[in-house]
């Protein structure tokens, strides 16, 4: 079997570097405004330990120079215990930036996530249609994993890189101002070195990125899909597959690593220079006695010193590219606009209505239709043609038809989960309505319920699956929503009542050993998860409930009692049954 190859997507125009290295900043700005306070305090800690460390190799030399000058031991002795104080502070300080530098990274990375995942939920179902749960899941968590390290420990870094570099050539300079030129020089010679290579190497970290955010959501899919996989026999379909994104994926890692290196080697010979520029120079100035032994010491010390934070340059320009990297996708994902953006910020609705408020209300509500065409994105035929009907509030509406007939993109209409193409939706009571397009999506949610046909269990406890993680809802209105359902008894054998956790498979949790400690026993089955998602009906008091298919795989004795549920249902709202 032929296995297609596995081509990168295409990538806005542009530099990259740059556009990477704006969103950078404005990351920075954004998410650790915030933590100013802990951020002086960091700063503070970084500028007191340069200034020590700096100042060390001054107190070797003085200590070299006072033996050979006969000073009393005393004095030697006084400077040494200066010495190992300023060596024990430099490393109480750095432990001290190093926790506060990782605490902060955490908690900014993580409101990266928060605000990420927040814009994700407003976008489209066609997006999610388009990207696998895998690929996200890479996009949100794998791109923003690589800011952690510079909202905290990599900036922190990098700062107290910058101090000790100035600090050491300024007393380099004060020393010998011909071997500090010669430092700068070198410096000059390796950034402008790496700012070349980063700007090269920006657009091929990016692609390794987006490799590896192909690669997880290609194997979540496989994943999710493996019983189909294996009986229709595609086992080795989707091994070439696998293969072929693996090697995009190697690829991609190759050309990163390479350019990473590329730095590193940078580095290395900047650092060898200086050192051979150090020995030669001090050592003539050392025979001519314009040098004296301890500052020949102190100016190898300086480069020593120095050569850390410049080797650390290396690996610091290596991560601020590939965070550069992560903040453009992140860009790329929020920058995406959902189609409803224009009604979500539109104001709440508020209008009377048979003496009270039409939106916060309790009476039914219905639902309107005039001339109302839809066409997916990339179908070639509308879903929906011209429709016009109306359901009045408190109606009971059966919506039959064959696959494809447009039945499913009709409830997704109501529920503005996809906007109209052309036509006008409205909803309300018999004297009052308004255009659908003008109900601000929180309101509309609260008042318009949708039942899909493959309900969301959640692995959470009973409670958190009825409420939807809503902390607010007493007990006793979940425990009355599940037994107006029929779940009642169901709910009273779990052995945890509503704290009781559940399986995405929708089983009770029980410990054996797997992986996570806990799987599903398959304790509700798919009618009684379709009852389940009644129950969030009930306990929501939506004015208008859309059933897309609940009855297409449960059995007969769920039916009755999904029956039961749809007539209590019925009886004070207006139901639409896919």
């Amino acid at each position: 079997m032929q296995v297609p190859e596995v081509s990168a997507p295409a990538h806005r125009s542009g530099n990259a570097s740059a556009r990477g290295s704006e969103t950078v900043s404005g990351l920075l700005r954004t998410y650790l405004w915030p933590f100013r306070k802990r951020v002086f305090m960091m700063a503070s800690l970084v500028m007191l330990s340069s200034a020590i460390q700096v100042l060390m190799p001054r107190l070797i030399g003085a200590v070299i120079d006072g033996a050979s000058l006969g000073r009393s031991l005393g004095d030697l002795y006084f400077l040494a215990a200066i010495f190992v104080a300023g060596g024990v502070a430099v490393q109480v300080l750095g432990v001290t930036e190093a926790y506060l530098g990782a605490d902060l990274g955490q908690l900014a990375t993580n409101s990266v996530r928060a605000d990420v995942t927040r814009h994700l939920l407003t976008l489209d179902r066609e997006f999610f249609a388009s990207n696998s749960p895998g690929t996200l899941i890479e996009r949100v968590d794998g791109d923003t994993a690589l800011l952690s390290g510079l909202f905290g420990r990599l900036t922190l870094e990098v700062a107290q890189g910058v101090l000790i570099l100035s600090g050491v050539l300024v007393m380099t300079a004060s020393t010998s101002p011909l071997i500090a030129a010669i430092l700068v020089v070198i410096l000059l010679l390796a950034w402008g070195t790496l700012r070349a290579g980063h700007s090269r190497g920006s657009p091929i970290r990016i692609a390794r990125q987006a490799a590896s955010a192909d690669l997880f959501g290609f194997i979540e899919e496989r994943i999710a899909g493996i019983d189909d996989t294996r009986a229709g026999g595609a086992v080795k379909y989707a091994q070439g597959r696998l293969e072929a994104y693996l090697n995009r994926w190697f690829r991609a890692t190759f050309r990163s690593v390479a350019w990473n290196g590329f730095a590193g080697a940078t580095i290395t010979i900047a650092v060898g220079a200086m050192l051979a520029a150090v020995f030669v120079i001090g050592g003539f100035g050392l025979v001519n006695g314009t040098l004296s032994p301890g500052n020949l010491i102190a100016l190898v010390a300086w480069v020593d010193i120095l050569r850390r934070p410049v080797e650390a340059f290396g690996r610091q320009a290596q991560e601020l590219g590939q965070a550069a990297a992560g903040a453009s996708r992140l860009a790329e994902l929020l920058a995406l606009r959902s189609s409803r953006e224009s009604s979500t910020n539109s104001t709440n609705v508020q209008f009377e209505d048979h003496g009270g408020n039409w939106a916060e209300g309790s009476a039914p509500l219905g639902i309107s239709m005039e001339n109302v065409t839809f066409t997916y994105e990339n179908g070639e035929q509308p879903a929906v043609s011209n429709l016009t009907f109306e359901l009045p509030p408190g109606g009971f509406l059966a919506v039959v038809g064959h696959t494809g007939s447009g039945k499913t993109t009709l409830g997704r209409l109501i529920a503005r989960e996809v906007e109209t193409g052309r036509g006008i939706i409205k909803i309300g009571s018999r004297d009052a309505w308004v255009d659908l397009a003008t109900v601000p999506e929180v309101q509309l949610r609260r008042m318009v319920a949708v039942v899909n046909q493959d309900v969301a269990l959640f692995h959470a406890s009973v409670r958190d699956n009825v409420t939807m993680f809503d902390p607010e809802v007493p007990d006793a209105a979940v425990m009355s929503a599940l037994d107006r359902v029929g779940l009642g008894p169901w709910l009273a054998s779990l052995p945890d009542g509503v704290a009781t956790h559940l399986s995405p498979a929708g089983g009770r949790e029980q410990s054996h050993g797997r992986i996570g400690g806990r799987v599903g026993t398959g304790g509700l089955s798919a009618g009684e998860s379709q009852l389940l998602a009644l129950a969030r009906v009930f306990l929501g008091n939506a004015r208008l409930v859309v059933l897309d298919e609940p009855a297409a795989r449960i059995d007969p004795v769920t039916e009755v009692r999904l029956v039961d549920a749809l007539d209590a249902l019925a009886r004070d709202r207006t139901v639409m049954v896919i």
